[in-house]
């Protein structure tokens, strides 16, 4: 999925990949003022070399507990627990934290997609790099809309739906939203054996194809890991448990530019 550096950010915004030992430069909560006039949280850590930020969206709630003095993110969400392995891959990391419970209306509201253009916009002013937004499971909702709101803003240079929420059943599924309006590279990536009914292999594999104006979309399957409890939360496929660091670090292996699809869901 390196997707967010090593990959296919690489492949579609011409990023150069670097070696894996990233060296931290700075850390600290960012007290971001909201456009509903609240104080949001984003735990930022730069490195040096970065290629690319990252805003990451955790599914569920969209809860992020910031661990102590250290100030850490801490949480079991796939997103919250592999931040540090972005930063291993010279990745800068903007962790959006929340002091309300993020639910499906709640990330649909203008407000909340501001909110995250104001972290892009403040994450690329401590950094001059693209900036990507990372969804994953209800994390995707708030991803794909803020890449349809800022399409043609340039706020945002490209949006990762991991795990992505595509059951028609669920309200803001991304095949329900206007996908067909973004204009930045897409990647979805899933777990073949994502056994979540709402985040289904087959159904968002369909989404290929429909991000008409997208310059690249891909989209990448794997296999793997260490699946136990829940087959929704996150120490299942669903969250890519046990195998973290591949979900990091993947690529994808074949991208047709004429037909814009990916012939090929292939992991190495």
């Amino acid at each position: 999925m390196s997707i967010f550096q090593s990959g296919f950010v690489r492949f579609a915004a011409a990023l150069v990949a670097t070696t894996l030992s990233a060296v931290c430069v700075h850390a600290e909560i960012l007290n971001i003022q909201g456009a509903a006039g609240n104080t949001i949280p984003v735990y930022w850590e730069r490195v040096e070399g970065a290629t690319a930020t990252v805003i990451l969206l955790s599914g569920g709630d969209g809860e992020v507990r910031f661990r102590g003095s250290e100030s850490k993110p801490r949480g079991n969400n796939f997103l919250i627990r592999s931040y540090d392995l972005f930063l291993n891959h010279k990745v800068n990391v903007a962790l959006m934290g929340t002091n309300i419970p993020l639910t499906f209306e709640e990330r649909a509201k203008d407000s909340h997609l501001a909110d995250l253009a104001t972290i892009a916009n403040t994450a690329r002013g401590l950094s001059p790099v693209p900036v990507w937004l990372v969804g994953t499971s209800r994390g995707t909702v708030s991803a794909a809309l803020a890449a349809i709101k800022y399409s043609d803003k340039k706020v945002f240079d490209g949006v990762v739906l991991t795990s992505a929420l595509v059951s028609w059943k669920k309200p803001y599924a991304i095949g329900r939203q206007n996908i067909e309006k973004i204009t930045m590279p897409v990647l979805v990536y899933m777990h073949e054996d994502d056994a979540c009914e709402w985040c289904q292999f087959h159904e968002a594999k369909g989404l290929i194809g429909k991000f008409k104006n997208a310059p690249v979309q891909a989209f990448m399957g794997v296999r793997g890991g260490t699946p136990e409890g829940n087959p929704c939360h996150a120490s299942h496929n669903h969250g890519f448990m046990g195998m973290e660091e591949k979900a990091v670090s993947d690529e994808p292996s074949s991208f047709d530019s004429t037909s814009a699809r990916m012939p090929s869901t292939k992991s190495s």
